[in-house]
């Protein structure tokens, strides 16, 4: 087997990784892949190695799955509508939640639950499961992971490849939503130190991602087509004449939205390279950055730099954009129209309670009872 290799975390932890060949990669799509547990990217690297071989000798899936399995029921599951209608983001996501789970024995199982007879997986299994990838990763982990075989497990139960669904009640909990929030002044303070640090389009990714209240994904995918300011010539133009216009990777929702001054000018500063059309570029090897993996390690490095907190994240950056659009009286729907969220269920998860929030909303009631009062 592949070795697994090790790196230090952004906060202290360490993170193993797996790099695959490039056969790999080309034959079958097979990516990077990265955890805080050994043992799932072991699992990682066994199952690519199995496909691999699969492929090498040209073998197809169902000569070797067991029909009645684990396995066999999450093909069954990526053959339905359900399956299909997913983004791809959200199918890749899937994808690794359910191939660093599937290749581990669980309990006192000596085959991987890859190979466990769907029908014998029951409620008291679905609880050990959990534990198991509790204990080996973390609480978000196994709730992601038994999130993702509910669904799996309720379309089986639609097409009658299994009588019930043993993860449906099982109380999981909602995990805390994440409140880490960058101040203007980290963001102009992480910009300048990116730029100092000869990472010009790492600084813009971070304007972007600030100023747009955006996710980090579709940001880094911009194109210069999707900015109409870029042929302006004029050094006094209209804040409303530049835009960026893109559609949500994770959503599919249209969204287009108006550049402040300070964006507009550093877009129109910056480099093009040949080799890309992307806004931004990795300037150190004029190339776009092809994931996540790339950006999130230069961030890191500005960080320090910077002296910046160890928690500050390349996607706090939406969440801080948008609670400062509340704090400025911005109502809903402009807040839904920038961020793309369809609801305000959702969108209550970015924006944050703020002690300026707090004294405006008791400003405004104040102002309305003494205006009641005047009248009295």
């Amino acid at each position: 087997m592949a070795k697994v290799k090790s790196k230090p975390g952004s906060d202290g932890r360490v993170i193993f990784y797996w790099n695959p060949s490039k056969s790999m990669r080309d034959a079958l799509e097979i990516r990077y892949y990265q955890s805080e547990a050994r043992l799932n990217v072991q699992s990682y690297i066994k199952n690519c190695q199995q496909k691999f071989g699969d492929y090498k000798r040209k073998i197809k899936t169902s000569e070797w799955i067991d029909g009645n399995s684990v396995a066999a029921l999450i093909i069954a599951y990526k053959k339905t509508m359900k399956w299909s209608k997913l983004k791809p983001k959200s199918k890749e996501n899937y994808n690794q939640l359910l191939e660093s789970i599937i290749w581990e024995p669980i309990g006192t199982d000596s085959k991987p639950l890859a190979d466990k007879l769907a029908a014998s997986v029951d409620y008291k299994f679905v609880d050990l499961l959990y534990k198991h990838a509790e204990n080996s990763v973390s609480e978000h982990y196994a709730t992601h992971v038994c999130k993702v075989l509910r669904v799996v497990w309720s379309q089986g139960a639609r097409m009658g490849l299994v009588k019930d669904n043993p993860f449906k009640g099982m109380s999981i909990k909602m995990l805390p939503c994440r409140t880490v929030m960058w101040t203007s002044e980290q963001v102009e303070l992480a910009i300048k130190t990116a730029d100092e640090m000869g990472r010009h389009g790492l600084g813009t990714m971070i304007l972007l991602c600030y100023d747009l209240c955006q996710r980090p994904g579709d940001m880094r995918q911009l194109t210069w087509d999707n900015y109409d300011g870029n042929t302006l010539q004029s050094q006094h133009i209209d804040m409303e004449a530049a835009s960026l216009k893109f559609v949500q990777e994770k959503t599919g929702v249209p969204i287009k939205v108006i550049v402040s001054d300070w964006l507009q000018e550093r877009l129109n500063n910056t480099p093009r390279y040949n080799s890309s059309n992307r806004i931004v570029i990795n300037n150190k090897s004029a190339k776009a950055y092809a994931a996540r993996g790339r950006y999130c390690k230069h961030l890191d490095e500005v960080r320090i730099a910077a002296g910046l907190p160890n928690d500050l994240k390349m996607s706090d950056l939406r969440r801080s954009g948008a609670t400062e659009m509340a704090e400025a009286e911005c109502s809903n729907a402009q807040l839904r129209s920038v961020t793309g969220h369809q609801t305000m269920d959702v969108l209550s998860i970015y924006v944050r309670h703020t002690d300026k929030l707090a004294a405006s909303g008791q400003a405004k009631r104040y102002a309305a009872r003494a205006a009641r009062m005047s009248h009295v």
